[in-house]
């Protein structure tokens, strides 16, 4: 039986594996030591993992997300910035955004998805690099200024638009609460703090959307500003005319959470929710610390794509050496060494491995006894998706576990 427990615990969960070691001969590929010693490898699997989430921002992202999906809960952000666009002298009569769906990554042919939009008050506020899911009381967000719907399935198109209630000054919720005239035809922006969209379902459908950092300009997130202009060149009201101002997001970022309660026999790696897992093998007594010549050293994980947990695909990972073993018990607060990530490992889809080599870090290991405090694994763009994938730990089969194979040439006398 499968023992779950809360996402939350699982970095205080670790494997006690006695740091299995197996002993081979590797061939006489590479030329023999100083002594005509072959090249030999050891085989390690981890002493102690650890698996914990941190929140990354997502406001440089390609796309927005909505909706749920495996415990992932998604909420979007956008923010315009229409001062720039806009005449000296004009009346807004209404506004209509305007977004394109890129795919339905979670489906849900029973329903469609109602997306309600609000206004974010001028009590809010928010930055593009670096909201997180939590720094908005999501609680006191106003009622839903307007909705539209998202298909359950499939995407007969793909450009999707709502309309907002008609410019109101005296609207405590409007896109722009307040332009105040200075001057003749002059502005100043009262507050902007831009649209909160959220899904009414409570069941998985997640969709994703073009963002303002989307590679082609036509896609991304667009506000259409229906406006009446004045033209005051003889310092009076001669004539108007309407007009439509078109400004793309200035800002914006999806927010997400995940509730999940995961299996803590497996080891995670994810975006969005960046999952990480912590490594350590023991090193201690196998190596002399000096005249060893380390060809190779490579950690290989399995993934799981079977997993119940396994949602969209990492492509790749950092890893970083750990500055000490708090996180044994602490993981999701431990430090870690920013400068020691080596070049990016990337994982191979079509075989589920995920190999990383961390030749240099072994070395040092070797080289400095007591510096070994483990590794933290880190997908290389955890701010661009929501994804998650899964990884064989410590007690599944041998063939599947997590383990380090270390290539050397024994040159000591």
């Amino acid at each position: 039986m499968v023992r779950l427990i809360p996402v939350f615990l699982i970095g205080l969960i670790w494997a006690f594996s006695g740091c299995q070691q197996k002993d081979s001969a590797v061939g006489s590929d590479i030329a023999p030591g100083l002594n005509d010693v072959f090249p030999e490898e050891k085989l390690l699997y981890p002493s102690q993992t650890a698996t914990f989430y941190e929140l990354a921002t997502t406001g440089d992202s390609d796309w927005l997300y909505i909706g749920r999906a495996q415990g992932y809960e998604s909420h979007i952000l956008l923010k315009f910035n229409p001062y720039s666009a806009l005449p000296d002298s004009y009346a807004i009569d209404s506004f209509a955004v305007k977004l394109w769906a890129d795919s339905i990554i979670v489906a849900d042919p029973t329903s469609p998805m109602q997306v309600d939009v609000s206004f974010i008050d001028e009590y809010q506020s928010w930055a593009e690099i670096g909201v997180v899911w939590g720094d908005l009381d999501t609680a006191n967000i106003p009622p839903p200024n307007t909705s539209f719907e998202l298909p359950g399935d499939q995407l007969s198109e793909d450009e999707f638009q709502f309309s907002l209630y008609e410019y109101d000054y005296s609207s405590q919720d409007s896109l722009i609460r307040a332009w105040e005239w200075v001057g003749s035809g002059g502005k100043s922006l009262y507050y902007n703090s831009g649209l909160y969209l959220k899904s009414d379902k409570t069941t998985e459908h997640l969709v994703r959307f073009c963002s303002a950092e989307h590679d082609s300009v036509a896609l991304r997130p667009k506000l259409e500003m229906y406006i009446t202009v004045f033209d005051t060149t003889d310092g009076g009201v001669d004539t108007t005319y309407a007009d439509t101002s078109y400004i793309y997001a200035g800002a914006d970022a999806f927010i997400v959470t995940d509730s999940a309660v995961l299996d803590p026999d497996f080891l995670y790696l994810g975006n969005a929710v960046s999952y990480r897992t912590i490594l350590l093998f023991d090193l201690e007594g196998l190596f002399p610390a000096w005249g060893v010549g380390v060809h190779r050293a490579e950690v290989v994980l399995h993934a799981d794509t079977t997993n119940q947990f396994q949602l969209g695909q990492i492509t790749g990972t950092y890893n970083f050496e750990m500055s000490d073993t708090t996180w044994i018990t602490a993981p999701e607060t431990a430090p870690y060494e920013l400068g020691t990530y080596q070049s990016p490992s990337y994982y191979d889809e079509e075989t589920a491995i995920l190999t990383l080599n961390i030749t240099d870090i072994v070395y040092n290991w070797i080289r400095y006894p007591g510096t070994n405090n483990g590794f933290m694994i880190r997908t290389s763009a955890p701010l661009e998706d929501i994804s998650r994938t899964a990884f064989f730990g410590t007690n599944a089969a041998d063939s599947l576990q997590p383990h380090l194979s270390i290539i050397y040439l024994d040159n000591t006398p």
